[in-house]
């Protein structure tokens, strides 16, 4: 099996040829810290090495499905960045992992359908969670306010999209495998055999996306920092739609927004994704920071 991350629609579901946590992570234990936490109900994991302050604050979001977990079953990703220097929270989004109210499934998945309409729904609000977030950690001293920074994988990507939107104390944000467009209807899905497509559904989504869609507020990132990354083959997003965002916001903004597209590439993350990610976070976030 190929080194990837495998990711279904929206999300991360396994890690593949990577080994999981185990003797490695018991060398490296007193390194770090590792804290679960509920912050105005909003779980999550904060991640850094020990001996450290002012760090960038870094907040990750997971996939369709999954849970702040994700990021933990293989160490490499996390572990690398808390090394240079970063202060990790991984969230729990809305009805995901150990969020309390309804659960994932008995909101989204009706009759082997998906209703894509309420998945936009958890993406809203679990970008309003992550400004949340940021209120809690900028007050917290060992965080550099300043430097602020999102990454987050599928449907973590589409929330990292609409979280820099909403809040401009995100200097830097690298959605993986994600989208700024909300009315695309996904070609492949797991877990159901199709998308609900009805036209109460539908009326719904196109309303929902016009209000709270990223591609429809382009200016909301001239002069921000956005790394975007996608696979040419992805049948869950539309990489044209994806390319129209990125094209607007360049002709604005071509210093502060790249893209990279990966030809062979569906809908996975591979381990040059994730290099390619820390070393751009690194760059926005670490190296004005130290300066």
């Amino acid at each position: 099996m190929k080194k990837s991350l495998l990711v279904g629609l929206y999300g991360i579901f396994w890690f593949a040829g990577i080994s999981a946590v185990g003797a490695d992570e018991a060398l490296h234990i007193d390194e770090y810290v590792k804290n679960t936490k509920i912050v105005q109900d909003i779980p999550v994991i904060e991640y850094c090495k020990k001996g450290q302050e002012k760090m960038p604050l870094l907040i990750l979001s997971h996939g369709f499905s999954g849970s702040k977990n994700d990021y933990f079953n293989d160490m490499k990703f996390v572990r690398g960045l808390a090394d240079k220097g970063f202060f990790i929270v991984a969230m729990d989004n809305r009805c995901h992992g150990e969020r309390k109210g309804p659960t994932f499934s008995s909101i989204v998945i009706s009759k082997s359908k998906i209703n894509i309409y309420e998945i936009r729904k958890i993406i809203k609000e679990s970008a309003d969670d992550v400004s949340t977030l940021i209120d809690y950690y900028e007050t917290n001293f060992l965080i550099d306010k300043d430097q602020i920074g999102m990454t987050g994988i599928s449907m973590g990507g589409f929330t990292t999209f609409r979280a820099m939107m909403i809040d401009p104390r995100i200097k830097a944000a690298a959605p993986m495998i994600g989208s700024p467009v909300w009315q695309d209807i996904p070609q492949e899905v797991p877990h159901s055999t199709s998308i609900d497509q009805n036209e109460e559904v539908m009326n719904h989504l196109t309303q929902l996306s016009q209000k709270y869609s990223p591609n429809y507020y382009p200016e909301k990132f001239y002069g921000r920092n956005l790394m975007i990354q996608n696979g040419e083959q992805d049948k869950h997003v539309s990489i044209a739609e994806v390319k129209k965002f990125y094209n607007i916001i360049a002709k604005k903004s071509p210093q502060t927004i790249n893209m990279v597209s990966y030809p062979n590439l569906g809908h996975d993350v591979t381990p040059e994704m994730l290099t390619v990610t820390t070393e751009w976070l690194c760059e926005k976030l670490l190296s004005s920071s130290n300066s």
